[in-house]
């Protein structure tokens, strides 16, 4: 999704697309994890994050990304993760070739993911690390929208299409990154929730612990269960699963989002695309939702013998 030189033409345009999940997206993943994280977990992020839940949190990185008024401009590149593959012919992550410097959405988890440790091994200062849970939570969000692990067309910001006819740009197309960040959540919402974010919302916890998705939670989080050949606290845990994610986001690129869009460009997104991303688009919600309780759970248990850092 990198802004190359040559793109630069688009810049003003893509600026306000290039968001993962959009608010409504990212809030349902927060509200999600709200739901599924145990009851210490809770406490410690509420009071880590000034009294704001999780879901009130998942748009922050968004917004400081944005406001020039804040120092977070540099933050931009932390929310993706170029994968220099050919989807929908080829998907596969290589760190080495699309993150070689570590400056991109799986360093950054696996950086946060650090930098929130409360166990005495670095204790950073208290806003340091209110900024890292809100950089998390974002992030864990942002991974599982699969154009935010996709380099083709910068993450699909320059794939253009129509969506219920809606021509809503100067292509006279809306972008199929918006399309997956916005459009289909929004059509969902409206449509089978009667526009109720809650119900929505509870719907995917449902899947979460009593409903379909139930039996592959374990398989989500599974590499937050395995153990580390390095020392108890370190990175290399979010690093795993950080890769584990985009790997996983990649897939996604190759299966669904390219090669019906590919099949024909011209074709109403809203139609029969719509109805195939609907199950995707829910299952990477809650992805994103109990990867996020799974994480804090497992990293801000460490912090009851330190209540005082809040």
């Amino acid at each position: 999704m990198k802004f190359f030189a040559g793109a630069t033409v688009f810049a003003t345009l893509l600026v306000n697309q290039a968001n993962a999940w959009g608010s409504i997206g990212h809030q349902l993943t927060g509200y999600i994890a709200d739901h599924l994280a145990n009851k210490h977990t809770i406490q410690v992020s509420t009071a880590l994050l000034n009294g704001w839940n999780m879901s009130r949190t998942t748009t922050w990185a968004d917004d400081v990304k944005y406001n020039k008024s804040l120092p977070y401009g540099w933050s931009g590149p932390l929310h993706y993760i170029d994968i220099e593959d050919n989807p929908p012919h080829e998907c596969g992550l290589n760190l080495t070739r699309d993150c070689p410097d570590g400056n991109c959405i799986v360093g950054a988890i696996a950086n946060y993911t650090n930098r929130l440790d409360c166990s005495g091994k670095q204790y950073l200062p208290v806003n340091d690390r209110s900024d890292a849970l809100k950089f998390l939570i974002h992030f864990i969000g942002d991974i599982t929208q699969p154009l935010h692990a996709c380099n083709r067309q910068i993450g699909g910001n320059t794939a253009f299409a129509i969506f219920d006819g809606a021509n809503t740009t100067q292509y006279g197309k809306v972008q199929l990154h918006a399309i997956w960040d916005t459009y289909i959540i929004e059509k969902r919402l409206k449509n089978d929730f009667n526009d109720s974010f809650t119900a929505y919302g509870d719907f995917l916890v449902h899947q979460i612990l009593k409903g379909a998705y139930a039996h592959h939670v374990p398989l989500w989080n599974s590499c937050l269960r395995k153990k580390s050949n390095h020392s108890k606290h370190d990175n290399h845990r979010a690093l795993r699963c950080a890769i584990m994610w985009a790997k996983d986001s990649d897939k996604l690129d190759c299966s669904v989002v390219w090669p019906a869009y590919d099949a024909d460009p011209k074709a109403d997104l809203g139609l029969d695309y719509y109805k195939n991303a609907i199950p995707v688009v829910d299952m990477q919600l809650a992805k994103a939702g109990a990867r996020m309780a799974a994480l804090l759970d497992k990293e801000l248990k460490k912090c009851h013998k330190y209540h005082s850092y809040i």
